[in-house]
């Protein structure tokens, strides 16, 4: 069965068929969603990339997102650029002395073969001196710059302030 067979026009359609067609569809829709948010260029792929909605008048944002390298040679992630946001940068969330910070990473090397998380309370894109509130529902481009693999321009998903991931 395909979506073409569900589409195609023989007349009325039973409503069997219209729940068959629907159930689907439905089951297609996530695996869609997912290729969608997969970006990639040259051996380097971006995806799961998302933010989390602005909370109250907080002039900063994150972003997560898994890069990966399916190649041969390390890249290295070298700059970061969005119309949202005055400055991006790699940022880890780490503990000293009992205390939770944020401190920037200099560029991010991803070894031949190798995927790496940023995520809440890890690596993350530090998104500094906000342009405009990140609302849930809507979206911004986010591009990332390889040492091999260029640029590569990803669409931010945002999610709600208290989202714990991209789904």
């Amino acid at each position: 069965m395909s979506v073409t067979w569900c589409l195609r026009k023989s007349g009325p359609v039973s409503p069997s068929r219209r729940w068959l067609c629907l159930s689907l569809l439905l089951t297609l829709l996530p695996v869609s969603y997912a290729r969608a948010q997969a970006t990639t260029s040259g051996d380097v792929r971006v995806e799961r990339v998302w933010a989390r909605a602005s909370a109250g008048t907080t002039a900063n944002g994150v972003v997560y997102l898994t890069l990966s390298n399916h190649g041969e040679r390390s890249d290295r992630l070298v700059a970061l650029i969005t119309s949202i946001a005055r400055e991006a940068a790699i940022h880890e969330t780490v503990q000293k002395n009992g205390m939770l910070s944020m401190e920037e990473r200099g560029p991010l090397e991803i070894r031949p073969g190798e995927s790496i998380v940023l995520e809440p309370s890890g690596l993350h894109v530090m998104l500094m001196g906000l342009k405009r509130k990140i609302e849930e529902g809507r979206s911004f481009p986010l591009t990332l710059t390889f040492e091999r693999a260029g640029s590569i321009v990803v669409d931010v998903v945002v999610r709600g302030v208290g989202a714990s991931g991209p789904d």
